[in-house]
């Protein structure tokens, strides 16, 4: 489903994916994501610098396909994690302001984007491609979210108790051992230095008495909002697992609305860890583990 309604001032974008609103929300938050699918068909994209909180900028160039290259500056107003996003884009190409809003609706998401342009006269300068840009990004990001369904291992839910104290819990290595892993699982760690760059080594012991060595990279920490790393396995059998790990905590009247997504860099990669660990269902344990040991403090 897809629709364009513009008025004297405004353009306003919709389609519903099917997709769940977390999935579809973090593929705009996650830049690795978002510079895939954005920008009209043949477009590539640059980014320097791409801060998702109120206040914060968006800088890159769009490459077109002729050769082109299109700088952007864009500044978020707003940010409602999984609900709504709104930035202020400035010259030198056209000035506007974009509200972007995510909604459950029909076992999907409906995506709406509603662009204000200063004046109608400047509105009816961009018309022509931006209505036509508009769909074809859409189109991106539905043919994105669909390769990503068969890439990913992601998990939501909701979490009686308030984001700075799952934050603490899921950063802080006093209380990882307490929770971390799937059951049956415990935890020792070497080094946790969680800022970017910075790396944590840990082995996981499994129920069977085996030992799984596993290190992870932050690559992005956004204190108490969102946590970004790479696994790339640890040393031995282990080191080909590689995945790249988006983690939000969201805070809704005093409780915490936590989504893990884990991304493969192919179908079989995601495949091979599911038939050979069984981490879809290693991947819901952990969470309940998480919910288990929070909730008790």
């Amino acid at each position: 489903m897809s629709d364009t309604i513009p008025t004297d001032h405004e353009i306003v974008s919709s389609r519903l994916f099917a997709a769940p609103r977390d999935q579809v929300f973090l593929a705009f938050r996650d830049p690795e994501q978002l510079k895939l699918w954005w920008g009209p068909d043949g477009f590539t994209n640059t980014f320097d610098t791409f801060d998702l909180r109120p206040g914060g900028g968006w800088h890159y160039v769009m490459h077109g396909p002729d050769g082109t290259d299109y700088r952007n500056h864009s500044n978020f107003l707003e940010v409602v994690e999984g609900e709504r996003i709104v930035l202020f884009h400035h010259l030198p190409m056209h000035r506007f302001r974009m509200a972007m809003t995510y909604e459950d609706a029909n076992g999907g998401t409906l995506v709406k984007w509603k662009m204000h342009f200063e004046t109608a006269e400047e509105l009816e300068k961009v018309r022509p491609w931006v209505v036509a840009g508009n769909e074809q990004n859409f189109d991106r990001l539905a043919a994105h979210l669909a390769s990503v369904s068969k890439r990913e291992i992601r998990v939501g839910r909701v979490l009686a108790a308030p984001r700075e104290l799952v934050w603490k819990v899921w950063t802080d290595p006093n209380h990882v051992v307490n929770w971390w892993g799937p059951d049956g699982f415990s935890v020792t760690t070497f080094a946790m230095d969680v800022r970017p760059g910075g790396v944590w080594r840990y082995v996981m012991h499994g129920p069977d008495g085996r030992d799984y060595p596993n290190r992870i990279t932050y690559v992005d920490v956004v204190e108490p909002e969102r946590l970004v790393y790479v696994h790339d396995g640890g040393e031995g059998e282990l080191q080909s697992v590689n995945f790249r790990t988006t983690v939000t905590f969201a805070e809704r009247d005093g409780k915490t609305y936590l989504t893990m997504q884990a991304i493969f860099p192919t179908a079989a990669d995601r495949e091979l860890v599911v038939r050979n660990y069984q981490a879809d269902v290693g991947a819901v344990q952990h969470i309940a583990n998480l919910a288990k040991y929070v909730e008790s403090l």
